[in-house]
């Protein structure tokens, strides 16, 4: 299996809204694959909820860090899914599904 590592850091509001976040987490899932990390973990932002849930990202919890509430959010690192055009999010595919 894989193993853990983190990204963090506050976002750079000069750069939102131009795909930089979704290249992000579509890079962070390419190395996951390429360490056989099955699953994503992502502590948010509760602000930026949507952000992830249009990355693929499930809400699973709550937890507190040092900023506040956070969002737990996963998804499915082995594959990498397609953008969903009519709602510009990507699919979800819960752990329990992967095989």
């Amino acid at each position: 299996m894989g193993s853990n590592w983190r990204c963090s850091g506050p976002p750079s509001f000069a750069l939102t809204h131009q795909g930089v976040g979704r290249l992000l987490v579509e890079h962070c899932a390419d190395v996951a694959r390429q360490r056989a990390s099955r699953i994503l973990h992502v502590v948010g932002n509760p602000h930026a909820k949507g952000f992830y849930a249009a990355c693929g990202f499930l809400t699973t919890g709550a937890v507190e860090t040092r900023f506040g509430a956070g969002l737990a959010m996963e998804r499915c690192a082995l594959t990498k899914p397609a953008l969903n055009k009519r709602r510009g999010s990507l699919p979800w595919h819960p752990p329990s599904a992967i095989k």
